[in-house]
């Protein structure tokens, strides 16, 4: 009910599953789980907190599911969300290089 009419409450609930499937290695729920997050698209200021965290675990999970099923769309959200993860590293190399790297060591696992 709640995430019906509060769109944060909704993109909160459906990272929570996608993260709760992942950390499990629950292939097809976290599959399923990544689509829906996906497609709930909440932008704003209050959620910038939680949106940097919730892209770079969206990008080890696109990689993920990429080397388990093959879809390029996966691996175009990888690189997509690694190439936003550089961006923000120059203008906050303490918070977000690491994270960079870590999403650029997952590409080039997909490409062995």
């Amino acid at each position: 009910y709640l995430q019906g009419k509060n769109p944060l409450a909704a993109q909160s609930s459906r990272f929570q599953g996608l993260m709760i499937s992942f950390i499990y290695r629950n292939f097809e729920v976290t599959e399923s789980a990544a689509e829906r997050y996906i497609g709930c698209k909440y932008d704003s200021w209050i959620a910038l907190n939680y949106k940097t965290i919730e892209t770079f675990i969206l990008g080890l999970v696109s990689f993920w599911i990429f080397r388990q099923t093959n879809r390029i769309q996966w691996l175009e959200t990888g690189v997509r969300i690694k190439q936003i993860m550089e961006k923000w590293s120059e203008t906050s190399r303490w918070n977000f290089l690491q994270k960079f790297y870590l999403l650029e060591a997952e590409e080039h696992f997909c490409n062995e």
